[in-house]
């Protein structure tokens, strides 16, 4: 005798109908009047009473499958009951969605049906019906999956349905991240999730189809997951409320998909959590030097002043000073805005605001005091005061060093090697500490800054090879100004070594970039360099008018140099 239990779409009718083509007696639950599951077996001469069908059917021995146990008539249930307590009849086997009332003991021998294995499906079908028979069924019929899906979940409670929608929205389902999301208790949740187990939705950790039973919930996985998120897009307001419960109880780093998702659905970018979210993966992403995926993320979502800072971080990196200044307007001017604004600042020329900006930070707490000494530092390069920047850089790389910062350390050491070299102190032990870091953070701007060294240090093959990657890099992560920065690079060292095609190349390249970032002294330093190639006296002085108010003194002199030499080679016209 056997009792198979499973919910709707398990396979349970299909494996009873099959059986019976074996032998024996395929009954359907039903009810509406006494015995009406048993009529079948007896359409003329049918008995009245319990004792009369218990003795009808020990006489006739037949094997009987009764599909749909709930469904049938309590009469008949009371009778096939008592015919399997006593064994003396045929072979029974009953399909039902609760377990057997008999308990253990009894000699009615309880399955649990479980969904096709992987193997017996494609890689691609399992995935899609996490080998559920219907959804199996359904895919080979061309079906809709999510239609059947929904047909198979209709008898299951709401809260079911919301535990299963709170399981498939996260990648690694935590039953106790649920369970604090939907406010239920240790039970509520393990018979949820036995619920699942039973509809060959959800699949404990301990094993394939494992059913999950008491305690407060095992980790698993949602079978069909794709499927049931397609199910679950279809009904937008569980979807929301849902995404809207779980959100904050995962951690900031993890939770931002489900904040979009959940703002996608509702319009409301102030969800409670949504903005110290959004915080952590831009900031992420800024530390990456994904600066375009972080300020298109920004520009759509920042609502608060720590938000609005890293928009105009994101937006200066891109190039974009000048937005990014508006973007700080109406901000308080705390020393983390200051620290953002003297970069902002320094970057588009204004070295006097920005070293004011760059002072006030120094006020702030240990991050914000670390850029502002590498806005100092970054200043006194600009000036020349090589001891001073060297000076800023070492109290930033301190800085850094103590708060476990490590890509904050190696660009405050890549800028400390650059006042070094200057100052022509001994790289040996900077550059060796440098390299492995790189390799472990690479960004354009310290490989560029590699590549200066060594280019100062009389290597320019690796020189170009450390611009060309920073300029490839720069590129595929839209960096416009790291973009110009380095091939504005990559031409000068062309041009060193004789080859004038390839560096008017670069140049060109690094003047489509340069357009873009709203930098005058970079534009204006390649505009230089490409005057200087091709003997343009007019480029030349183009890039000194440009540079004229913007505190670049070096390049000043440098082309004003460049500017006399050509006109004395000229004849002074």
């Amino acid at each position: 005798m056997l009792w198979l239990r499973a919910l709707r779409g398990l396979g349970k009718s299909a494996l009873l109908r099959a059986a019976a083509l074996g032998g024996g007696t395929l009954l359907v639950g039903q009810s509406g009047q006494p015995y009406q599951t048993l009529l079948p077996l007896a359409p003329d001469s049918a008995p009245t009473t319990d004792e009369g069908w218990l003795r009808f059917l020990i006489a006739s021995k037949d094997a009987l499958l009764l599909d749909d146990w709930e469904a049938a008539d309590p009469e008949s249930r009371r009778v096939l009951l008592r015919l399997a307590q006593s064994r003396a009849g045929g072979p029974l086997v009953f399909s039902s969605r609760e377990r057997s009332p008999l308990g253990s003991g009894s000699g009615l021998s309880e399955l649990p049906l479980r969904p096709l294995p992987p193997e017996a499906l494609s890689a691609g079908e399992y995935a899609q019906t996490g080998g559920l028979p219907a959804l199996v069924a359904a895919l080979h019929a061309q079906e809709s999956l999510s239609d059947t899906l929904a047909t198979l979940l209709s008898p299951l409670s709401p809260q079911v349905r919301q535990v299963l929608a709170c399981l498939a929205l996260q990648d690694q389902p935590a039953p106790q991240v649920t369970r604090r999301a939907l406010e239920l208790d240790p039970e509520a949740l393990a018979g949820a999730q036995e619920t699942l187990g039973l509809a060959g939705l959800w699949q404990s950790g301990t094993g394939q189809g494992n059913i999950v039973q008491g305690g407060a919930g095992q980790a698993g996985i949602v079978a069909a997951r794709s499927t049931v998120l397609v199910w679950l897009a279809a009904q937008p307001s569980l979807e929301a409320e849902v995404l809207i419960l779980l959100a904050p109880q995962v951690p900031p780093a993890q939770a931002l998909p489900l904040y979009l998702r959940a703002q996608a659905l509702t319009g409301s970018s102030t969800l409670p959590g949504f903005q110290p979210a959004l915080a952590v993966s831009a900031l992420a992403l800024l530390d990456a030097e994904q600066e375009s995926e972080a300020e298109t993320l920004l520009a759509a979502h920042a609502r608060t002043p720590e938000t609005w800072l890293l928009h105009a971080r994101a937006l200066d990196t891109l190039g974009r000073g000048p937005e990014a200044l508006k973007r700080l307007e109406g901000l308080p001017l705390t020393p983390d805005v200051q620290a953002v604004r003297g970069l902002i600042l320094w970057s588009i020329g204004r070295m006097e605001e920005a070293r004011q900006a760059a002072e006030a930070a120094l006020t702030g707490d240990l991050p914000t005091r670390a850029r502002g000494h590498m806005v100092l530092g970054n200043l006194a390069l600009s000036a020349q005061d090589f001891k001073l920047a060297k000076a800023s850089f070492l109290r930033a790389c301190g800085l850094f060093r103590l708060l476990g910062d490590n890509l904050g350390y190696l660009r405050a050491l890549c800028q400390q090697a650059v006042a070094m070299t200057e100052l022509g102190d001994d790289l040996t032990d900077t550059m060796q500490e440098i390299r492995p870091l790189s390799a472990q953070n690479p960004q354009a701007q310290t490989l560029s800054n590699i590549g200066w060294l060594l280019e100062r240090q009389n290597e320019p093959q690796q020189a170009l090879d450390f611009y060309r990657q920073a300029a490839q890099l720069a590129q595929t992560r839209q960096q416009a100004t790291s973009a110009a920065l380095a091939w504005n690079n990559v031409g000068t060292v062309e041009q060193q070594l004789g080859r004038l095609d390839a560096a008017e190349q670069a140049y060109q390249t690094a003047i489509t970039y340069a357009r873009h970032t709203g930098e005058t002294h970079t534009l204006a330093m390649v505009l230089g360099n490409l005057g200087e190639l091709k003997e343009n006296l007019p480029l030349i002085e183009e890039a000194l008018e440009l540079l004229r108010g913007t505190g670049q003194e070096h390049l000043i002199a440098y082309f004003e140099e460049q500017r006399l030499a050509f006109m004395a080679r000229s004849g002074g016209n």
